[in-house]
């Protein structure tokens, strides 16, 4: 199988933030999923069932 590669933008428009917020307050969590590529700074990708995985458990954890 696959793994299907996101960047910030899209990750960002997920969870309804803009990109820069997303680097600065969601990409550094603990909790968040580590990159699957990073090429460089700007060039860092997430496997997209990492990055899903992660939301159900906070959609979970903000319903408690």
């Amino acid at each position: 199988m696959h793994a299907t590669l996101i960047d910030r933008k899209t990750i960002a428009a997920m969870i309804n933030v803009k990109p820069e917020t997303f680097r600065k307050r969601v990409e550094i969590r603990p909790d968040f999923p580590k990159p699957m590529l990073r090429l460089s700074r700007e060039t860092v990708r997430w496997d997209l069932a990492d990055v899903e995985k992660w939301l159900r458990s906070q959609r979970a954890a903000a319903q408690r």
